[in-house]
């Protein structure tokens, strides 16, 4: 029997948890009250049990367009304003079933009706799909598209980083999302600097005492996973020595290395630090 308050956790990735509803097409009064009972529940939780997030996940593989079960869906009360990220899968199926349709068609070539699948499943998919909600849901939620997530090299980047902006307003929850997962190196940094730069903003005095440490500070507590050397002030070329941790470094050094990864390597090859995430 499926329960939507079975907890999910996948050994690839421990740190989240995750709870998945029945399909909600047939418009089951009854599962859209359970799910909605939950998000109330979890979205009052102590912190370890709360709802950070919810995926609203619609299928593009078929024909039927969205329904008014999805539409309700969409419409739940939130009393804690639990972020909403709609999430269409299976694009890819959206992509074959136009391109079926510009074969049978017959109006363009095989070769001219591939480079029109684009397109026309874009088109498909707005009318369908986007538009339906956008013209009905008030708040607009964020949506992204996945496909090809059958394949090895299928990814949910976008999801992931749909989700860490939808966490915006809840700086905790969304440094948490970005530390739990194996975020590349140079989207992580991108979050220290923002943090870096609203810090900045708010802070009036730049030279006051300890300002250079909280910045070291902000930056390094996203890279939870970092290993350091001193940076020599000597020549590039001195040998330079393993720290046991990022706390044995002074200011000054932190910040010369900090700066040279922001700059002078971005491509996190040639570097005196390295994060393995």
């Amino acid at each position: 029997m499926h329960e939507i308050d079975y907890e999910i956790i996948y050994p690839s990735c421990p740190q989240f948890s995750f709870y998945d509803s029945r399909g909600i097409e047939s418009g089951s009064t009854e599962e859209l009250d359970k799910v909605a009972n939950f998000i109330t529940q979890r979205s009052i939780a102590a912190l370890k049990d709360r709802l950070h997030a919810t995926w609203i996940c619609l299928p593009l593989d078929d024909e039927r367009p969205i329904g008014d079960a999805e539409l309700r869906m969409l419409g739940l009360e939130n009393p804690r304003e639990i972020p909403v990220v709609v999430v269409f899968t299976k694009y890819d199926g959206l992509e074959t079933r136009a391109l079926n349709t510009l074969r049978q068609e017959g109006r363009l070539k095989p070769r001219e009706a591939f480079r029109a699948m684009t397109d026309t499943a874009e088109r498909l998919f707005k009318e369908h799909w986007l538009n339906r909600i956008y013209t009905t849901e008030p708040h607009k939620p964020p949506f992204v598209c996945l496909k090809d997530l059958d394949k090895p090299e299928g990814k949910c980047d976008k999801l992931m980083d749909c989700t860490a902006d939808v966490l915006r307003e809840n700086k905790g929850a969304q440094k948490l999302f970005i530390l739990a997962q194996t975020y590349s190196p140079e989207k992580r940094l991108k979050y220290a600097t923002d943090d870096v730069f609203w810090y900045l903003l708010r802070t009036k005095d730049y030279q006051a005492p300890g300002v250079m440490e909280e910045i070291v500070k902000r930056v390094l507590s996203w890279m939870p996973h970092m290993f350091m050397r001193k940076v020599s002030y000597g020549d590039a070329n001195d040998e330079a020595k393993f720290c046991p941790s990022p706390w044995a470094f002074d200011t000054l050094d932190l910040l010369i290395l900090i700066r040279t990864k922001m700059v002078a390597y971005p491509q996190w090859e040639v570097c005196d630090a390295c994060i393995h995430a």
